[in-house]
């Protein structure tokens, strides 16, 4: 990343090298608009710090960490931006709390209604993906893997 990725504020909470490829070599880091309103607002009701573990991919990158083809973090459209994002937190012991995993995934869900259009999310033991597939004229999607439910 180094250079290549501006040190700028993309919203209220995130910079751009935070949701930069991971390759170091690329430098893309342009993610959709809501993808960043959404984690914003994620955010600022959580009130701890959260990570994005995976923003934008190259295809090479893609490739590296088992990526589906036709993934989301690849930037694509007219606008040629990603349309996805994996979340967690900062501090591991409130990454590893199924219930603060719920909390994120529910955050998301709850937020996302204010757009326009479907989004992903998916729940796993460590992070929260989210998506604005809907940007991209795809339909709504849920799922979950791996992630432990919490015996309330």
């Amino acid at each position: 990343m180094g250079s290549l990725v501006p040190d700028k504020w993309v919203g209220n909470w995130f910079k751009a090298s935070e949701f930069a490829c991971h390759c170091g070599e690329c430098g893309r880091w342009e993610v959709h608009p809501d993808l960043i309103s959404m984690a914003d607002l994620v955010r600022e009701h959580l009130k701890v710090g959260i990570r994005i573990n995976s923003g934008v991919r190259c295809v090479s990158h893609n490739e590296n960490v088992g990526g589906k083809k036709n993934s989301l973090h690849l930037p694509s459209g007219a606008d040629h931006v990603g349309c996805a994002a994996d979340f967690s937190f900062l501090h591991p012991s409130h990454r590893h709390n199924p219930l603060n995993m719920l909390r994120v995934y529910t955050l998301f869900e709850s937020f996302s209604r204010r757009l326009e259009y479907g989004v992903g999310l998916g729940l796993y033991a460590t992070f929260v993906h989210f998506d604005v597939r809907g940007a991209r004229g795809l339909k709504a999607a849920r799922w979950s893997q791996g992630f432990q439910w919490p015996n309330l």
